[in-house]
């Protein structure tokens, strides 16, 4: 909505330019040009996805960790529920909730325990 406003705002700024404190704005009388350009549109389009192709990549860097705290201790801990990382998920789950230790420091203690036992099938 804000690009779309901008865009508003720089494609009427020869009427609204009156409105802006510049010194002795001189009205002038242009004329109507036979043919329009699509110069500044397609241009503007282009920044505007550009802008919000830059915006969803740093959402999508954001959400790399392959392990994240989630809003509770028990919720933390059942997302990892039937996975042989149970043990590591508690000691993670801890490190975040109950010690309020930064995300690398319990990363780093997930990724030192060791992979649960896993259970022979019979």
């Amino acid at each position: 909505m804000l690009l779309a406003n901008i865009f508003l705002l720089c494609w009427h700024y020869d009427r609204l330019k009156f409105l802006l404190p510049i010194k002795d704005p001189q009205p002038v009388n242009l004329p109507k040009p036979i043919k329009y350009s699509n110069k500044f549109p397609i241009k503007f389009v282009l920044g505007s996805a550009s802008a919000v192709a830059v915006i969803i990549a740093g959402v999508i860097s954001m959400s790399t960790y392959a392990v994240m705290p989630e809003n509770s201790n028990g919720d933390c801990i059942s997302r990892y529920e039937g996975t042989n990382r149970t043990t590591a998920a508690a000691e993670f789950c801890d490190c975040v909730h109950n010690k309020g230790l930064p995300l690398d420091t319990c990363l780093e203690i997930y990724e030192n325990t060791p992979d649960d036992v896993a259970t022979t099938n019979k």
